[in-house]
């Protein structure tokens, strides 16, 4: 991870996020189905335990389908989120935005003067592929993702130095 850092300071060949510059200041735009293994993989497993379930309520023998199909539920959105979730940093001149959208729009605002860094995380880590994460540090402590599956650290580490630069951290 050290040797793709190094390279970091300067921009990706290929860009995941776009940075674009709007009236309100600077805004990172991370679209929706950026990580298409999740998708497919929590939609697969939530069709077989869907046919499952669906196998067990008409067996009549057990109540069994209600926690299988909690359990579908739950892959269901999961795999909805790796598709449809997307989110924006806006970095304006005094409050910095953090905008996501699932079905709904959730806005969260922090004062500039309350941001303390950025911090990069490992979002998921397998054998094939690993996934990184930006977080929003404030200064109480309070960690808050705006980006989430990036699969190149060296993109991940020159996005967190462009957005440390245009705070002026």
């Amino acid at each position: 991870m050290r040797r793709a850092l190094r390279k970091a300071h300067r921009p990706p060949l290929e860009h995941t996020i776009e940075e674009r510059q709007s009236a309100d200041g600077y805004e990172f735009v991370c679209g929706r189905f950026r990580d298409p293994g999740a998708f497919f993989g929590a939609s697969l497993m939530a069709a077989f335990l869907g046919a499952l379930t669906a196998a067990v309520y008409l067996d009549h023998r057990s109540n069994a389908w209600m926690v299988l199909g909690a359990i579908t539920l739950i892959l269901l959105f999961l795999a909805l989120r790796a598709a449809l979730h997307s989110s924006i940093l806006r970095i304006g001149p005094t409050i910095v935005t953090i905008q996501e959208e699932l079905i709904f729009t959730l806005e969260k605002q922090v004062p500039r003067s309350e941001v303390a860094s950025i911090e990069l995380g490992v979002g998921s880590w397998n054998r094939r592929k690993r996934t990184y994460v930006l977080k929003l540090v404030t200064k109480s402590g309070k960690r808050i993702t705006f980006a989430n599956n990036i699969r190149n650290v060296a993109e991940t580490d020159y996005l967190r130095t462009r957005i440390e630069h245009l705070l002026g951290l």
